[in-house]
């Protein structure tokens, strides 16, 4: 087992989803290369769309222009920036062979969360890419480039929950009848195609990835397995906080709040306006921003208060509206008894990795 090495700078850290720890390997069938690349627009939805434009999320183009009457208004110097590295493990097998693919062993997410694999993994995808290497893919997937016209045949197996292994023959392409993957046709060494699996939580092509591989047909090699392995060894991310301008925020409001002004996001991409479907603003009590920073997805999980708002693309929204996760109680002010730490954070569910759109230190003020 080999792996695929990018790492990405921000100027600023059927199914798809995206900090990574040093790559763990297996002791056989061993190779690798690495490259520098392009900023990861860091998931934290899905990871490959698969639609009928490009697979990702794009930007809807137009936009408010100067963020109205907005009590708070986040501009690009208010984000957070980041920087990762994104390993792809690489499994040489026999070419031509009906390969087995089991998710026992895939137990953790891209951001590092426990999973159940028969529970969790509701669809494995098989990407035959031609024309590109696998550090080109890499690239495209970290830049949210990588398009339809990218692949040249997309096969998936919907889990039924109960078997923990399925064959590539056993995958199905569009169609009627949908055509099933002829390993001895679809998967044979060839230097111009390269086959990218995704171990994925929705059903819904390229939403939701936990784990990927490539899988590189080897003359000689005897292996016709492929386990799923841990997602966690996948992303290394690291993002900074402390170097943004914190958002003044009135203890007792009002707080409509305004990111129409924002050009990119905090991996350094052109913001996905339309796609941004959920705001959550959180009290860390007794956190520091370097604390936040080590723990980044795990965001959801640490505050003392978190409260949420769904949305739909939109481009403001009134604090006022966001719902506590627990209580249930509509946000009411920023008044805290301890000390610690206010963040707003703007995220996109099915964005190509793991990573918010928008986090932002919030500063209370009288």
């Amino acid at each position: 087992m080999t792996h695929i090495e990018t790492e990405s700078h921000s100027g600023h850290a059927g199914n798809r989803s995206y900090s990574s720890l040093s790559m763990t390997t297996h002791p056989h069938h061993q190779k690798g290369s690495s490259l520098s690349s392009r900023p990861l627009p860091l998931l934290i939805g899905g990871l490959l769309i698969l639609g009928s434009s490009a697979m990702g999320c794009g930007s809807d183009g137009d936009g408010d222009a100067d963020g109205g009457g907005a009590d708070i208004v986040v501009l690009d110097q208010n984000n957070y920036t980041g920087v990762a590295t994104l390993t792809i493990p690489v499994v040489e097998t026999a070419p031509g062979t009906n390969i087995e693919f089991c998710i026992d062993s895939l137990v953790a997410n891209l951001q590092c969360h426990a999973l159940d694999p028969l529970v969790d993994i509701a669809n494995v995808s098989f990407l035959k890419i031609q024309g590109m290497s696998k550090e080109e893919i890499t690239a495209k997937l970290e830049a949210d480039t990588f398009a339809t016209s990218d692949v040249k045949t997309y096969f998936d197996h919907a889990m039924d929950g109960v078997s923990s292994c399925v064959n590539l023959q056993d995958f199905a392409s569009f169609g009627d009848p949908p055509p099933l993957v002829d390993p001895p046709v679809d998967y044979i060494e060839d230097p111009t195609m390269e086959y990218l699996v995704l171990f994925s939580d929705r059903t819904t092509p390229g939403v939701g990835a936990q784990s990927m591989m490539f899988l590189e047909p080897t003359p000689g090699s005897a292996v016709t397995t492929a386990p799923a392995q841990s997602g966690c060894d996948l992303l290394d991310f690291v993002v900074d906080l402390e170097s943004s301008t914190p958002l003044e925020v009135k203890n007792d409001g009002p707080w409509m709040v305004d990111w129409s002004d924002l050009t990119m996001d905090g991996q350094g991409n052109p913001v996905k306006f339309n796609k941004v479907d959920r705001l959550l603003v959180g009290f860390y009590e007794g956190m520091t921003l370097a604390d936040l920073e080590a723990q980044v997805f795990d965001l959801e999980s640490l505050p003392k208060d978190l409260y949420e708002l769904s949305l739909t693309g939109q481009r403001e929204a009134n604090l006022a509206n966001a719902v506590h996760t627990q209580s249930g109680a509509n946000f009411t002010g920023f008044a805290q008894a301890t000390e610690g730490v206010w963040i707003l954070g703007l995220l996109c569910g099915g964005c190509q990795t793991p990573a918010p759109i928008v986090l932002s230190t919030l500063t209370p003020i009288p």
